[in-house]
């Protein structure tokens, strides 16, 4: 699939991100991004940081064999967010990035497989199709086994959730219930994991205040059920007690047919 996806422009032209190190010649519009440049610009970014591209001067990014008298001006063209999403296999699945090893020093292919991707169902041509992507262009595999996406959690009108429209459900007021108890009762986290245990999560699922009272019944029929089946297996469990002290007190042919036939 990767094979037949058009031509990824990975720049943009945004006052933030991650910057694109090009130098331009300031007279002929000649660009300059070579292994010697980004090397040089890889010892600043460790030193100074990302922001170093935008702080220091074109002179302090130059390596000296470029500094030969042309006027370089920097570019401000930076990274597609997607690029830098798209290339988070690299950190995630390295297993020896996170030792004293430069990254720069260490095999893209080195990197292990991850057996499963987990995102929503709009990352199927967002993170999901950018991972793959620049994974295949370093390594020519997947950086993942297999995927699963998940729907979106939606108000009972079927609205994405919104500040500004004001039907965001907060986790902790439904635990904890709101200031009016009777608009916003506690229901419990117990009320939200049966929520979330019923729903479907390949589709969008929606919330709100019939869903949480429906889980909130369905787990008190389920408490009450539980609650039965509780006394049942006592008495049951009562009654071969009281049977083995019986046999215990005997302790005739009856206790000994038991003891040694009882397995049978």
């Amino acid at each position: 699939m990767s094979f037949s996806v058009s031509q990824w422009c990975i720049s943009r032209q945004r006052s933030w991100g991650v910057p694109i190190p090009a130098f331009y010649d300031a007279a002929t519009g000649e660009v300059l991004l070579n292994e010697v440049t980004m090397k040089h610009f890889e010892d600043c970014v460790a030193e100074h940081g990302s922001d170093c591209w935008w702080q220091l001067s074109v002179e302090e990014l130059l390596p000296a064999e470029y500094q030969d008298g042309r006027e370089w001006v920097r570019g401000y063209d930076t990274l597609d967010v997607w690029f830098d999403s798209g290339t988070s296999w690299f950190a995630a699945l390295q297993p020896r990035l996170f030792t004293d090893v430069s990254a720069r020093d260490i095999d893209p292919q080195l990197a292990v497989t991850s057996s499963l991707c987990v995102e929503g169902s709009d990352q199927h041509r967002g993170w999901f199709q950018s991972s793959l992507l620049t994974s295949v262009a370093a390594n020519g595999r997947a950086p993942y086994e297999r995927i699963l996406s998940h729907g979106f959690v939606l108000d009972e009108d079927g609205r994405k959730m919104s500040k500004s429209i004001g039907n965001v459900m907060d986790p902790a007021v439904v635990i904890n219930g709101g200031p009016n108890k009777k608009k916003e009762p506690a229901y419990g986290a117990d009320v939200i994991r049966v929520w979330a245990a019923s729903t479907d999560y390949t589709r969008d699922v929606v919330i709100g205040p019939t869903t949480l009272a429906a889980a909130s019944s369905t787990l008190r029929k389920v408490g009450a059920a539980r609650a039965v089946d509780h006394r049942v297996l006592l008495a049951r469990l009562c009654s071969i007690y009281c049977a083995v002290d019986i046999l215990l007190t005997m302790r005739g042919p009856c206790y000994s047919y038991a003891t040694q036939h009882g397995s049978h």
